[in-house]
């Protein structure tokens, strides 16, 4: 490793992760991963690849030596496929125990097409089970291993994919056999094992890669996929827990979750908790500021961000956020000073991108403001709150040419596409379509972000957006 400090300690990652749609590991008995045709994932350029090994120590020195291989497509993907997951973390399996069982199922809400399915569990699961009924009530087995071995796991393609409509319902039984009748059990005699990622521990997993049959429904399914696990997950992070509460890793894991579902006094004990773990450490303040501030205590969260910066005086993530307070306040000045810092730590993230392009934007400096931009799409391609910003600077500049407000309609467009009903972005679109000289249509999309502006109690925005239809209306002399 050519900086042997780049790497981290611990079971969770801190940001890396699989590429969209797949499901990138390996385990004992897996066979080299064969990807579904036409569905290659993307390396963006600037990537970490990030290995992550689960070692058990053996109380001895070891020697290790990992390797991945990586294989090409010689052609674009055409298609992003879907992990879908049913998972079970409330486990909590008594020692001879002779027949745990734990389910779960999903209703898919759009029509898909299975194409792989994934068991995983450990040593004390005996039988896995998997299978869907559709709505014309058809039972279709999807997967079935009756003797579970945790040496030997792969990933299973389907000779033929597996068609399920809307409101079909995928469903997994695992059974678990913690007595000594059970050769695989590694414990003699058998002892109580929980939820977690550890092998001595035990999971509850089958994961199907599936393609929606209609591309436009993708993210209807990942939002709903999202909402399913994610209070599973934050009863995982529960469990493990229990058994290290120690954690800090697992304390600001569980408090994202916590975040993730609206929970900010539940993100802020969790954050407090690891702070009580590592008093002195910047993240573990800013944490704690950060979800103070989404309480609204505003004071307060500046107070914990000040004390980051006394523990990290370089901290970028509390730089970054002070910079947005400071832009709140109408201090464009000192919010340019700590968006300075933040990029000088974190000049490949693209909120930091993103904020420090808006900001450059209504300091006038257009061409800063453009070049921050594009940096924040080309670290996250297809981000609708970068493609709408830029869109906004392209057709707004002073000296803007034909190709930057053509460039401006097909971003805004975009972005109203992938996110329907949202004034911000219709008004945005308003202003490209007014600069290529549509004023007709301007008028019309306008009217519609003023209609959304009004029901939702917008009232700064309305006021703007009445002034632009007002100036649209007037008459050419």
């Amino acid at each position: 490793e050519a900086d042997p400090n780049a790497g981290y300690e611990g079971l969770i990652a801190p940001s890396a992760r699989a590429p969209e749609g797949f499901f990138l590991d390996w385990a004992p008995g897996h066979r080299p991963n064969v990807a579904v045709p036409d569905t290659a994932w993307l390396l963006p350029s600037s990537s970490d690849l990030v290995m992550m090994l689960h070692l058990r120590p053996s109380g001895r020195a070891e020697q290790v030596q990992a390797s991945v291989a990586l294989y090409f497509s010689d052609v674009l993907p055409s298609r992003t496929p879907v992990m879908l997951r049913l998972t079970r973390q409330e486990l909590d399996i008594p020692a001879g125990a002779t027949n745990y069982t734990v389910s779960d199922s999903y209703v898919v809400p759009v029509d898909v097409e299975l194409h792989t399915v994934q068991p995983h569990a450990h040593y004390v699961a005996r039988e896995i089970r998997g299978a869907a009924s559709t709505p014309d009530g058809t039972l279709i087995r999807l997967l079935t291993i009756r003797d579970w071995d945790f040496n030997w796991q792969d990933v299973y393609h389907y000779a033929k994919p597996i068609h399920l409509p809307a409101g079909s319902r995928l469903a997994m039984t695992i059974d678990y056999d913690n007595t000594t009748s059970n050769p695989r059990n590694p414990n003699r005699p058998p002892v109580r094992v929980g939820y977690g990622q550890r092998t001595s521990d035990e999971m509850a997993e089958l994961w199907f890669q599936v393609l929606p049959v209609h591309a436009a429904d993708r993210d209807k399914l990942v939002d709903s996929l999202y909402r399913k696990v994610l209070p599973e997950e934050i009863k995982g992070r529960r469990a493990m827990l229990v058994a290290e509460p120690r954690n800090v890793a697992l304390h600001d894991d569980l408090a994202l979750m916590l975040a993730e579902t609206a929970d900010l006094a539940g993100a802020e004990r969790e954050f407090r908790a690891s702070l009580a773990l590592r008093p002195d450490s910047a993240a573990s303040r800013f944490n704690v500021g950060l979800a103070v501030l989404g309480q609204g205590r505003i004071d307060e969260a500046r107070r914990w961000f000040a004390s980051a910066l006394e523990a990290d005086p370089l901290h970028g993530s509390t730089h970054f956020q002070l910079g947005l307070l400071q832009q709140t306040d109408g201090d464009l000045s000192g919010a340019s000073a700590h968006l300075a810092t933040a990029l000088s730590a974190k000049p490949r993230d693209a909120d930091v991108l993103l904020a420090a392009g808006v900001l450059d934007a209504l300091l006038g400096q257009d061409t800063s403001a453009m070049q921050r931009l594009r940096g924040a799409l080309d670290v996250r391609p297809g981000w609708v709150n970068a493609e709408a910003a830029l869109a906004s600077v392209l057709s707004s500049t002073p000296n803007g040419t034909k190709a930057n407000r053509d460039e401006a309609l097909r971003l805004a467009e975009h972005a109203t596409t992938r996110a329907a009903g949202n004034s911000a972005f219709l008004d945005i679109l308003a202003g490209a379509l007014a600069a290529t000289g549509d004023t007709t249509r301007a008028l019309a999309v306008e009217r519609e972000a003023l209609r959304i502006a009004e029901s939702s109690g917008n009232r700064a925005a309305a006021e703007s957006m009445r002034a632009r239809i007002a100036t649209w209306e007037k008459p050419v002399p």
